[in-house]
């Protein structure tokens, strides 16, 4: 009777981990349709210093799967990929830049995705530690960012 209950349990438990992998799975895949897109920044701090709306016009943030692609005015400035944590408190974000001003650095951030269609995000430039809060203080080497999402033209409402 052992023999049989053995492999008995241990297929529900393999059935058991399977949907909690693929539950996994899907949250992934849920978070991921959140921040796929094009985002614009609609406020940054630097280091302590507030960037005035004039430093940040016409940069944007596009997120589609695993890459990511930074462009100011039209020009691609950086690429690379990302890599997320949704089960940490807050989430976190692995970049990886692979070319442009970040070729070869990692950087690593928090997110999260705020209920009026922004995103925040705070950066350690250093790549030493992930970000506790969404502050970065003087000389700390953290950026933090509120980006809007870019609305299509189509998906505007018409006036």
């Amino acid at each position: 009777m052992r023999q049989i209950v053995t492999p008995i349990l241990l297929l529900i438990l393999g059935v058991s981990t399977l949907n909690a992998d693929e539950s996994k799975s899907q949250d992934a895949a849920k978070e991921q349709a959140k921040v796929n897109g094009v985002w614009t920044i609609a406020e940054a701090t630097y280091e302590g210093v507030f960037l005035p709306p004039t430093a940040l016009a016409g940069i944007t943030l596009k997120i589609e799967g695993d890459t990511y692609v930074v462009s100011q005015e039209g020009k691609e400035t950086d690429k690379g990929t990302t890599k997320r944590d949704i089960t940490a408190n807050p989430k976190r974000l692995t970049l990886k830049g692979v070319s442009g001003q970040n070729k070869g650095k990692t950087i690593l951030a928090i997110y999260k995705l705020e209920s009026d269609g922004k995103m925040r995000v705070c950066y350690d430039r250093e790549g030493k530690a992930f970000p506790k809060d969404f502050k970065a203080p003087e000389r700390s080497a953290r950026i933090t960012v509120l980006y809007q999402r870019q609305v299509k033209d189509k998906d505007k409402p018409s006036e």
